[in-house]
């Protein structure tokens, strides 16, 4: 490791949903001595973020989690150790998509963003919702020497209120 490493230019993600590549992984070693591995993720303008997870047996199941999301089935994972730093390549270069929102403040009082929730691009589950229209580009207020810059996310919309109530399909048993 070399101090480039720890570089930043501070483009990090803003709180909110963003669409999201697996762009690296790196393995690391907790203060209590447990193994975890951090991934780095990276917006298409380049804004990136990370999300670690601690290797300990008991609290895998979130790494699994993790992989689902990002597309990994559970025939690609049984041979997927995850104390071996090579087997979390597999998740380089897919994509997923995370929930940013404002940590806990450290000991210098400092807020800063991090990944708090991530779920699959879209379902592959018939009973599960379709994906969602293509996103219109929208221009931001950043420009650059090429012109304004375009996000690329689509907006999170409210599913649409119901026109009627749904009818009840039994009577409550309860008086009250």
């Amino acid at each position: 490791m070399n101090l480039a490493d720890n570089w930043s230019d501070g483009n990090f993600l803003p709180e909110g949903e963003h669409l999201v590549t697996v762009v690296g992984h790196r393995m690391f070693t907790y203060t209590s001595q447990s193994q975890g591995v951090e991934f780095e993720l990276r917006k298409r303008n380049g804004a990136t973020g990370k999300i670690a997870f601690c290797l300990v047996e008991t609290i895998q199941w979130r790494l699994a989690q993790f992989a689902k999301a990002c597309g990994l089935t559970r025939d690609e994972c049984r041979d997927y150790d995850p104390l071996r730093s090579q087997c979390h390549a597999r998740l380089h270069n897919r994509q997923v998509i995370v929930v940013v929102e404002k940590g806990m403040p450290g000991k210098n009082g400092k807020q800063y963003n991090e990944v708090t929730d991530y779920r699959a691009v879209e379902s592959e589950q018939p009973h599960q919702q379709a994906k969602p229209p293509a996103a219109k580009l929208q221009p931001t207020t950043a420009t650059h020497e090429l012109g304004p810059e375009w996000v690329d996310d689509p907006p999170v919309e409210e599913p649409p209120e119901p026109s009627e109530p749904a009818a009840a399909t039994r009577e409550d048993p309860l008086p009250w």
